[in-house]
């Protein structure tokens, strides 16, 4: 991971699955042993991912608005076209003010860890 620094992982603990080759193999890996690997991991990915997105910051983006944020109810979601999450000011009443005018281009100002 920290070698190919990816910008996000979807992570889950082994369970076995029917209709696989493992289904029917002993899982000698405990509860609590998964719990300890995939929290090294998440705290790992995070901290990478805070990495990438802080050398973001000072950079222009064109922004597709998704919806309005569901922190502050004063700020827009929306994502790049590299599919990353953007908060940021309404400068507007409504959503389709900013998606109508040409300024949509929005500067990273802040990054914070992936969640």
């Amino acid at each position: 991971m920290q070698q190919v620094r990816y910008d996000g992982a979807y992570t889950f603990k082994y369970s076995p699955r029917e209709a696989t080759p493992s289904f029917n193999m002993d899982d000698d890996v405990s509860d609590e042993m998964k719990s300890r690997r995939i929290g090294e991991v998440l705290e790992l990915q995070k901290s990478i991912s805070e990495q990438i997105n802080r050398g973001l910051v000072g950079q222009s983006f064109e922004v597709l608005v998704e919806t309005e944020s569901k922190k502050s109810p004063d700020e827009w979601q929306g994502r790049t076209d590299g599919n990353k999450t953007v908060i940021f000011p309404k400068s507007g009443n409504n959503r389709r003010a900013i998606c109508q005018r040409d300024d949509t281009a929005r500067r990273c100002r802040d990054a914070l860890r992936h969640r």
